[in-house]
């Protein structure tokens, strides 16, 4: 997905590959602000046992991502993640 430079967003975190703000309408028309997490979550053996823990410790700090993420652009309205 091409995008703009601008939206980047300089996330830490261990499976955060990268990370950056998109615009998109919601419901009512409504522009929402979109945090877009680009995760390095590798395939976990895990998975048979009916988790996957590295999705889990995401999932977790995923409050602590939101804050970071709203410190630098401002209000954030969803977090969408794309495993990679």
């Amino acid at each position: 997905m091409l995008r703009n430079k601008k939206n980047a967003i300089h996330l830490s975190h261990p499976l955060v590959r990268d990370a950056y703000l998109k615009k998109e309408l919601g419901i009512h028309m409504r522009e929402e602000d979109i945090l877009v997490l680009e995760a390095d979550i590798p395939d976990d053996d895990d998975k048979d046992a009916g988790f996957d823990c590295h999705l889990v410790e995401l999932l977790s700090d995923l409050q602590k991502l939101k804050d970071q993420a709203e410190q630098k652009v401002g209000s954030i309205d969803r977090i969408d993640i794309r495993k990679y």
